[in-house]
């Protein structure tokens, strides 16, 4: 990340390297507390204690927040290359959607954290309620990316052994090792083949049950997280 940040650094003025900095230490914060909210509740769930959070650092967490989104360092996606699964945190150069420039940026950022401070006393357990329903609208949104990740890596595989002829099937997996090849020294064997299109099915099953477990433990394991939290009244355990 400093890379990114010196190479946007490198043409500016030294006003816009200084917000620019400052809108990057935001981002951090933001990014941390989203990934970190879901073991913290879960830990106040299970463990049955109390968090107190003063209020300049919910203020400072919630301006990070908003600055997120509205100048972001950091993309969520799902990993897109071929037989890799899960979920990237990619980083690139703070684009600035609502503002002609960062300095006025960092400026929006000090006005909502002087006037978040300043409600605070009298709306911070409501500001404390968007605090936590950012981060699980956030933990939601990772899950389903990590979620359609191996959902789509489980299809085309079973697809792939179900179209696939034994000896086809034994043919791509061992033309990537430069081994030998299967289909041209065994292509006279007729029981062979019949065993390899035996294994594909009984690979098809294997991947069709690891499957159905996946989406299980997805499913139930987000609703018992959700239900825990409420179950618990956890959001009454942070202060």
């Amino acid at each position: 990340m400093f890379y990114l940040f010196s190479q946007q650094a490198a043409n500016i003025s030294a006003l816009e390297i200084f917000s620019l900095f400052f809108i990057y230490i935001l981002n951090s914060i933001a990014i941390l507390f989203l990934l970190l909210l879901p073991a913290i509740l879960w830990y106040l769930a299970f463990k049955g204690k109390e968090l107190r959070i003063n209020k300049k650092r919910l203020s400072l967490i919630l301006t990070s927040l908003i600055i997120f989104f509205i100048a972001p360092v950091f993309r969520i996606e799902r990993l897109m290359e071929e037989n890799v699964l899960g979920v990237d945190i990619k980083t690139f150069e703070s684009q600035n959607i609502l503002f002609s420039n960062f300095f006025q940026v960092l400026f929006f950022a000090l006005i909502l954290f002087f006037m978040m401070y300043f409600f605070m006393k009298h709306y911070k357990k409501y500001f404390l309620g968007l605090g936590i329903f950012t981060g699980l609208i956030f933990f939601t949104y990772y899950i389903y990316l990590f979620f359609t990740s191996q959902f789509s890596y489980y299809i085309e595989v079973i697809i792939a052994i179900f179209t696939s002829s034994g000896m086809g099937l034994c043919k791509a997996l061992i033309d990537s090792s430069g081994i030998f090849y299967c289909s041209e020294l065994f292509k006279d064997f007729g029981m062979l083949k019949v065993l390899f299109n035996a294994a594909s099915y009984i690979l098809s099953v294997h991947f069709l049950i690891f499957f159905s477990i996946t989406i299980l433990f997805y499913i139930t394991g987000f609703i018992m997280f959700i239900d825990e939290l409420i179950k618990e009244k956890v959001y009454k355990k942070l202060s």
